[in-house]
């Protein structure tokens, strides 16, 4: 191999490497919420329009696209290209409950997430693969938490605390760990982190679930 090929490689591996990886998450034992913490959740919540999305009762969103290669080769279960390409999904915010309907070239594919049960059904026939159910169940709370942002985190079974800082593009965060205990013991325990404070527009996520997956 000529070595300016070799050095393309290595840069290409480097990058997705880099792509792949995530900040460490504190994993302290947290037993209660810290009012620091919430204060600041409470923040971010203002700033994002907590007096209009008071009102807010139900989210109706719809997306459609093509599956770079390097994504499903890494997590073909959670891409699910064959039937995932266009979607069409409603979020009713109060009993926290997520219906999806996918389509893409082997057919349709329809998600119902409570929060404690997932259903996954192909082409009309339901599925009982655990690994398909945990990640459509991994897609569903994670573009919950896409839609709803801060507002995520007003659901039973929350603890913040805080996080210390990061910088982002020159920007200092103030961050909290906000351990999400679902509902449903079988469910893996997640983990989110919150920036707020002095740049509270800011919202990584950490899902850590039967997939990992980080989100910006």
């Amino acid at each position: 191999m000529k070595k300016s090929s070799a050095y393309f490689l290595l840069s290409v591996v480097a990058c997705l490497l880099s792509a792949c990886a995530s900040p460490k998450i504190c994993t302290r034992e947290i037993t209660k919420s810290d009012a620091k913490a919430a204060a600041l959740l409470a923040e971010s919540q203002r700033a994002h329009g907590a007096e209009a999305f008071a009102k807010v009762r139900d989210v109706s969103v719809c997306d459609d696209g093509r599956w770079a290669s390097v994504g499903p080769k890494f997590q073909p279960v959670l891409a699910d290209r064959g039937f995932r390409r266009s979607s069409e999904e409603r979020l009713l915010i109060g009993p926290r409950v997520v219906a999806q309907k996918h389509s893409g070239p082997e057919g349709g594919k329809f998600v119902m997430r409570t929060p404690r049960k997932v259903s996954v059904a192909y082409n009309g026939a339901l599925s009982a693969d655990d690994e398909v159910k945990n990640a459509a169940a991994l897609v569903a709370d994670a573009y919950t938490m896409f839609l709803l942002g801060p507002f995520y985190f007003n659901r039973p079974g929350v603890l913040l605390a805080p996080n210390g800082e990061s910088v982002v593009d020159a920007a200092v965060c103030d961050e909290v760990l906000a351990v999400l205990r679902p509902d449903d013991p079988e469910w893996p325990r997640k983990h989110a982190r919150r920036g707020s404070g002095r740049n509270i527009s800011r919202f990584p996520q950490d899902l850590r679930g039967p997939l990992a997956y980080r989100f910006r």
